[in-house]
Formats: C-alpha cells, sequence, structure tokens
C-alpha cells in the first residue's frame, strides 16, 4: 500500500505505534530529550521504492533545476517541474523527499511508500523573500500584515557557533489552515515525536518558517539562552481553541515534527516562545485509529491516483489530502470515534465534488467508499515501449478541459476514471523516460453515451525530436502540457518554440543559452528566477528594492542585504545612482557606503540601480527605497532618531518637543499619553494578570466613551488593522511587555496608537523554615533574640541587598501591609517557650515585597 501527498491534521499516515490515552487539555510530560535512533524503530526494515512528482512554486508554476533527494538517490527537476527517482532505500513505513533550490526554503514531504507503485508527490517550494533586515545586538520585532509576528532579543550566532555581529536578514512565512495549498506548502506530514518519544497525529492550528541570515547569505541562529516569541493568527474556520496548545518545530534532517514548549491562546492569537528557528506548528496530538479507504465507482472498478479529503469536526473544518494507489487505495490514521467526511476530486472539475461521510471508527478498518461521479468515465489501455515490451519508467499526458494530467505508468497498464464534466474532446501522449522516446498525440471524442475510453495498446517509437535545432526537445517545448505544440509561443513573435530558434525574443538564440555548456539550455537559470534562460527574455531578476538605514547624523545604508537577498546574481553588475536619467546615461554614480543626513532621510528618498549581465549583455533600471531602521530603545513612542535629533520621522506617531535620551522613558519628550503599569510577582514567573480595561479612562483622556472605541493590541499592526485585540484581563508574555493601544474616534475618524508598557518585577526571596533558637539560661521560658542573623540570611539570598528594607512584625496582616513594625533588632518573646514572629522584606525602588513567618525558639536544655 502507499500513502501520497500528506496534508492536514491527523494527516493520513500508515504507522502503527500505540493509541496512548492523551489527557484533555494537554500536559506536556517532563522526560528525556527522546533518542532518534529509537523512534526510527518505528519506521521498520529498509525497503526500495520508485518516485514521480512535481514541484512547483506559489503560483502553481513548475520549478526546473530543483535537487531532489530521497534517501541516497537525487535527481533534478525537468522543464515541467517533474522527477523521477527508481529504487530510492527508504523505510517500508516512512520515505521522506527533500526537494531544495537557491531561492527558495527548503521543501520536503514524507509519506507511507508502496513498494510495488509509482509513489506520486507534488511539493510547493516558498520563495525565499526577506520580510525585514535587523541589526544584531538590538531587541527587534518582525511582523506579517495577518498579524504574524517574531520577536528578537539581538543575539545571533552563525552555523559555526561563533556570535554574529551585524545586520540579520529575516525570512517569515506564515502557513495556515485557511490556504488550500497548505498541503502541498507544509514540510513533511503531521507526524510527531512527543516528548515522551510517542509517535503522534496532529492536528494543525498553523505555521510559520523562519529563516534568518547574514548579508552574505550564511544561515544564522539564535544565540545559547535567547528566546524568541512567535505569534500566529487563529484560522477563520477554527472553533473552541484551546487555551493552550503543544509547540512543534520541524526536524528536517529526519523529516518529522518535535515537540518542545507549548503557546498561550491570546485574543484570536497564539504566542509562544521558541530558542531556533525552523518550521515551527501550533499542534494539537489525538487517538487515532488505521484506516483504510478503498475508492471504487459505481460498476465496482478501482479509482487509481485519485484526490481525495478528509474532515472532520475535531479538526476544525481543516482536512487531510492525499492520493489513493493504483488499487485505488489510501491509508492512514485518523481521529478515533469521530465522524468523517470524505471529499473525492476529479482533477477536470473541481466544482463538481462527490462527498459522503464515514465512521465513527473506534479501532483499525478497512472500508470501500462508492463514488458516483456524475459523466463518469474510464480511460485504461496499455502503454508500450517500442519493442513491444510495458513501459516501466514513464508517464501519459492526458489533456481535457484544459487541464493536463500526468498518470504515471510503471507496468504498462492504465486504468484510471475521471468525471467529464461536459468534455467534448480529449488528447493524449506517451512519453518513455526510459527510452528517450515518445509517442504521437492521439485525440479522441466523448459524447453522452461515452462510459470508457479503451485506448488498446500504443507504443513510443518517436526519439524525441528537436525540430529547430535548439537542444530543447519538442515534447519539453510543449509548456502548457496541451499535446499541442502549435500553441506555445512563449515571445509571441507567431512562431512556435518547437520552431523558434530564439524561444523567449532576447536576442540570443536558445541554444546560445547553454551557459554551462552542457548542451541543454533547459537547465540555466542564471538569475535563479525559476524560469530557463531560453524562457526569460530578462535574465537579470532585476527588481525594485529596499534598504534599511541605521545611526541618526548621518544615516548609514546598509547595501548587504540587498546585495545578498536581491541583487545577488553572480554574473551582473550593480551600479546605483540618485536619479533614473544618471542610470541611463550612466554619469554620477553613487560611491558605497551612502549615507544621509536625518532630515533628508525621514523623507523616504529613492535610488536607482542599473544591473548588466556580465553573460547575456542585458542591462536593466530598477528603483530602490531608503526607509530607516526605527528603534525605539526606551519605548516611549519616540525612536531614538527622534530624540537625538528633535527632527520629527513622519512614519511614528508622536512628535518631538526637543532633544532627549533615547533610553530613559521619563525624559522631556510628551510621553503623557502614554501609560505605564507596574505589578509585583509573588510566584517569581515573570507573569502576572493586568486588568487592561482599568487604564481606558487614562486613555480616554477626557474623551466621550460613547464616542472613542479604546483596544488593546499585541503588535502596531494589529492595532492599526483593528486586529488580534487583547481580552481586557491579561497575563503578560515578556517582561517588560509594550501594549498597543487603538484609540478611535467614531465622531471625527482621528486614530491615534498610544502605548502601554506592562513591566513585573520580582519581591525579595526570603529563604524558607526561617528561625532562631536562643539559650535560656534561667530556664524561665523566654530569652533575648537577635532579629539581625534573619536579616543577613535574606541580604544574602538576593541580588541587591542594598535596595531591601526589612522590618519584623508580630502579626502576618501587619506585615503583608507594612505597619505596626517591632522597632528593634533585639526582641524578647512575649510567650513563653516558642513564638512566631512575621518578617517583611521590601525593594525600595519597586515597592514589590514578601512576607514570611520566623520561628523564636526557646532552648531550655543548653
Amino acid at each position: 500500500m502507499k500513502n501520497l501527498i500528506k496534508y492536514f491534521s491527523i494527516g493520513l499516515l500508515i504507522f502503527m505505534f500505540s493509541c496512548e490515552d492523551e489527557s484533555f487539555p494537554y500536559v506536556p510530560p517532563v522526560a528525556e530529550i527522546p533518542s532518534d535512533a529509537d523512534f526510527a524503530e518505528n519506521f521498520g526494515s529498509q525497503v526500495s521504492a520508485s518516485f514521480l512528482g512535481r514541484i512547483i512554486d506559489e503560483n502553481n508554476s513548475p520549478v526546473e533545476g530543483v535537487t531532489i533527494e530521497i534517501g541516497n538517490s537525487t535527481a533534478t527537476t525537468d522543464a515541467f517541474g517533474v522527477f523521477s527517482i527508481q529504487n530510492a532505500n527508504v523505510f517500508e513505513r516512512f520515505a521522506y523527499i527533500k526537494a531544495e533550490k537557491d531561492g527558495y526554503i527548503k521543501g520536503s514531504r514524507a509519506l507511507v511508500p508502496s513498494e510495488s507503485e509509482i509513489n506520486q508527490v507534488q511539493i510547493m517550494l516558498l520563495e525565499k523573500t526577506v520580510t525585514e533586515t535587523i541589526s544584531s545586538g538590538e531587541s527587534s520585532v518582525v511582523s506579517l500584515s495577518n498579524g504574524s509576528e517574531v520577536t528578537f532579543d539581538g543575539n545571533f550566532i552563525t552555523t559555526s557557533g561563533s556570535s554574529y555581529n551585524g545586520s540579520v536578514n529575516v525570512t517569515v512565512k506564515h502557513l495556515s489552515p485557511d490556504d488550500n495549498n497548505m498541503n502541498v506548502m507544509m514540510p513533511g506530514m503531521l507526524y510527531a515525536q512527543n516528548m515522551s518519544g510517542n509517535e503522534v497525529a496532529l492536528e494543525t492550528y498553523g505555521m510559520l518558517a523562519v529563516e534568518l541570515t547574514t548579508s552574505g547569505g550564511e544561515s544564522l541562529q539564535l544565540a545559547e539562552n535567547s528566546r524568541s516569541r512567535i505569534t500566529v493568527p487563529l484560522a477563520a474556520d477554527v472553533t473552541n481553541p484551546p487555551s493552550t496548545i503543544p509547540l512543534w518545530y520541524f526536524d528536517d534532517i529526519n523529516g518529522y515534527w518535535k515537540e518542545d514548549g507549548q503557546a498561550i491562546l491570546q485574543g484570536n492569537q497564539y504566542i509562544g516562545e521558541v530558542s531556533h528557528f525552523t518550521f515551527w506548528n501550533y499542534d494539537y496530538p489525538y487517538p487515532a485509529v488505521n484506516l483504510c479507504i478503498t475508492l471504487r465507482d459505481t460498476n465496482g472498478n478501482p479509482l487509481p491516483y485519485t484526490a481525495l479529503d478528509l474532515y472532520s469536526e475535531l479538526l476544525n473544518s481543516t482536512g487531510t489530502y492525499g492520493f489513493t494507489d493504483s488499487s485505488g487505495t489510501e491509508c492512514g490514521l485518523v481521529p478515533a470515534d469521530e465522524e468523517l467526511t470524505v471529499t473525492v476530486y476529479s482533477p477536470l472539475c473541481l466544482d463538481s465534488p462527490f462527498t459522503t461521510t464515514i465512521g465513527p471508527f473506534s479501532f483499525d478498518v478497512n472500508t470501500t467508499v462508492i463514488v458516483d461521479l456524475e459523466d463518469n468515465i474510464t480511460f485504461e489501455g496499455n502503454f508500450l515501449t517500442c519493442d513491444g515490451q510495458d513501459v516501466t519508467n514513464g508517464y501519459v499526458q492526458l489533456f481535457i478541459n484544459e487541464v493536463s494530467q500526468v498518470i504515471p505508468v510503471t507496468d504498462g497498464s492504465i486504468d484510471v476514471a475521471f468525471n467529464a464534466c461536459g468534455a467534448t474532446s480529449y488528447t493524449y501522449k506517451g512519453i518513455d523516460l526510459e527510452n528517450n522516446q515518445e509517442t504521437e498525440v492521439f485525440t479522441g471524442v466523448i459524447d453522452d453515451t461515452t462510459t470508457t475510453i479503451n485506448v488498446g495498446s500504443f507504443s513510443a517509437c518517436t526519439v524525441f525530436e528537436d525540430s529547430d535545432s535548439d537542444s530543447v526537445p519538442d515534447t519539453l517545448e510543449d509548456v502548457d502540457g496541451d499535446n499541442n505544440l502549435d500553441n506555445d509561443d512563449t515571445d509571441g513573435d507567431g512562431i512556435p518554440n518547437y520552431l523558434d530558434q530564439d524561444d523567449d525574443g532576447d536576442g540570443i538564440n536558445t541554444i546560445d543559452e547553454d551557459y554551462d555548456g552542457d548542451e541543454d539550455p533547459t537547465n540555466d537559470d542564471t538569475d535563479s528566477d525559476g524560469i530557463s534562460n531560453y524562457l526569460d527574455d530578462n535574465d537579470l531578476n532585476l527588481f525594485i528594492g529596499e534598504i534599511g538605514g541605521n545611526g541618526c547624523e548621518p544615516v548609514t545604508y546598509d547595501f548587504g542585504a540587498l546585495f545578498a537577498n536581491i541583487y545577488n546574481i553572480d554574473s551582473n553588475e550593480y551600479v546605483f545612482y540618485v536619479t533614473e536619467a544618471d542610470a541611463d546615461a550612466e554619469i554620477n554614480a553613487i560611491t558605497l557606503p551612502y549615507s544621509l543626513p536625518f532630515t533628508e532621510a525621514v523623507q523616504n528618498p529613492e535610488i536607482y540601480v542599473k544591473a548588466t549581465s556580465t553573460i547575456t549583455g542585458q542591462s536593466g533600471i530598477a528603483s530602490v527605497f531608503l526607509f530607516l531602521n526605527d528603534f525605539d530603545s526606551d519605548n516611549d513612542g519616540l525612536t531614538d532618531c527622534e530624540e537625538l535629533t528633535g527632527v520629527d520621522n513622519p512614519n511614528t506617531n508622536l512628535i518631538p518637543s526637543g532633544t532627549s535620551d533615547p533610553n530613559d522613558p521619563n525624559d522631556p519628550n510628551d510621553t503623557s499619553n502614554n501609560g505605564y503599569d507596574a505589578r509585583c510577582d509573588s510566584n517569581f514567573d515573570g507573569s502576572v494578570q493586568f486588568n487592561l480595561t482599568s487604564w481606558n479612562a487614562f486613555f480616554l483622556n477626557g474623551g466621550n466613551s460613547n464616542d472613542i472605541e479604546i483596544s488593546y493590541h499585541p503588535c502596531e499592526m494589529c492595532a492599526l488593522n483593528n486586529g488580534g485585540a487583547l481580552n481586557g484581563l491579561y497575563n503578560n508574555i515578556t517582561n517588560p511587555e509594550t501594549i498597543y493601544v487603538r484609540r478611535f474616534d467614531n465622531s471625527t475618524g482621528d486614530l491615534q496608537i498610544l502605548l502601554l508598557t506592562l513591566e513585573v518585577f520580582d519581591p525579595p526571596i526570603i529563604p524558607d523554615n526561617l528561625s532562631i533558637i536562643e539559650c535560656d539560661g534561667d530556664n524561665d521560658g523566654f530569652a533575648t533574640f537577635n532579629l539581625n542573623s534573619i536579616k543577613t540570611e535574606i541580604n544574602n539570598a538576593n541580588q541587591n541587598p542594598n535596595l531591601i528594607n526589612i522590618t519584623f512584625h508580630l502579626a502576618l496582616g501587619d506585615a503583608i501591609d507594612g505597619v505596626n513594625p517591632i522597632g528593634v533588632d533585639s526582641f524578647n518573646n512575649t510567650q513563653s517557650t516558642q513564638q512566631t514572629i512575621y518578617v517583611r522584606a521590601e525593594f525600595t525602588d519597586t515597592g514589590c515585597s514578601s512576607s514570611d513567618p520566623v520561628e523564636l525558639i526557646v532552648d531550655s536544655g543548653c
């Protein structure tokens, strides 16, 4: 049996694990770090399996030149993004497929492989675009428009473990269950190792991918003991989300998820802390049963290579996605005791799927689902090599209703059912990958009486032709996959690609765009944009860029990140100019490094870059926008540069009233509209509950509460978009923490974003079981106790004893309230033999205090 593309929530797995009873709500167990070697015992023995897959980008376009790795086998995708690997060494219950290409985040898929069938795989690679450039040594926040957010403390290390100082390029990608493409975007499958070392199936509430690189492209990680807060918004369809949820990271070496920490639900966002970066996943583990589904049509015929989704209420309306094998079967783990909705799609009419319900199942089961597709048609035949043998490594390209369907062939036989959806004609051709031969293109007609298309036996006897002698076989010049070479005309010059010596019309013949000299232009992509040079009329890959400026007088712009992530084609030369006219004339080039006075920098100036390819000779001009890295060290709403220069930055909300200290939140600049709330932490965990709504009157500032709306948000973008509002009772996540206050006046339409700083202070530490024993010299039950010994113990337990005021009290209530102190350091007990008094320790700078009992014991036996 095989298990193909796995999607979400309890993804269809076939791992035979013990269904241990996970308590709800889930509490992560405390255990030693599980062994990868022990966990791999779940995968079974090593076997040999074959794979046929397709790699696409976020626009669903094929990506050529992707390196594929399965076990010890490798391959490279062709112009259609297709790869084929025969007899790869994998595990019988776990195959891990890795896809990698420069300019993209590493992609992968994990599945349960079939030994007897071709395993189909589809992976969508995410473009590695820089979300923001930050600086080491400085705290910063990187946000996406949907409310996703990552915080950094400024401490980073290189892959060698050395500390890193300089610019850091941050790439952030959010994967939401709301996105229909999440199934092909996410790495691996939702199969995980929990903290106890057990295998579990997962329900995802969203993922976040974060990559850190230097300006030169070297990978970075958080420094040891550094933590980052990650915030992910809830998907729209989620109902009754748990208040806490486990966090899981993707182990891209081993190919599965590992539990590491948990996140807290705040409003409509999950917030957690992580110590390193890869893909992070907010998931809930569930007990599961092993389910095998066989899809058959109404005549009892199996439906091979058919896509299906599974949904349940437990999965919060998200589902799992996969393909059946050649016998129409798909196996894996599903939630126990839950009714499941099965949806079966025809690739030719996605808007008319078949839907039914099955279950619930409390034990492992095999079941058959009869799929009643409207206008169901079976496509069958036998694909042969030119010498009459069954094709064992090839595929048939079937084109119906403007949709191209690839049917893998491993034993010559073809038997596929589909919904015609009103189709009237079809075309198909066979490609024998083993012998580099293809068939002619066959055509046919479908009418209301068509139930079966039996194409009989057909052979691939045509060696790949190259009509225009451009080193690209004609069959690969069928860019749209419709089996018609005459309508593929990339440059629109009226000459089809297979007859056109210059397919992209850039003045360079296709055969001359073979820059690596391997006589194959399809794998040459000098600008790494995923489009081969011979189909790309702009091999510069030149885009609009932006650069962040640091410092104040002057502001200096770091071009390193720009060169590393945007203008990074080795074969291009880049020169910068102040005006577009200068760039066109190639005069008055900017000398790097480039700097501007702060008064000019705040105007968001624009410069221009001219790129020239040393290989192709092409040139182009693009804009480069200059922006400021607006740091606010004291969180008072004014940037550091505004405080140092007194010049207003129009991108911020407050206007400076003069120059001041960027590290002093109480400096002369007007911060009266911002709030500050400090609390004492009795349990030393750094988090206490704040009543945010108690600040409403302050932020109304005398305004009418009927007209003015006050709400509290975890990020500035959230406040601007009125999203992710926090509950009135809020426990801080970081310390200190800045809350963004949205003040919107409905009567005037005025919007202000103000700040509320939350800070938590620890009280002094008082050691446990404090006591003093004094000798009773005259056996009357009373003695004199020197209380300074208690003060010494408390001072030794704290780092700042000079800031601690210690007093003693006869009653616990007096100690807590700080009233009626004893007032002496030598105390005579008033209760015979033993007396309890109480000590109060208070930090004089914060007012936070602790109170504990002190036992005074009279020793009559001394």
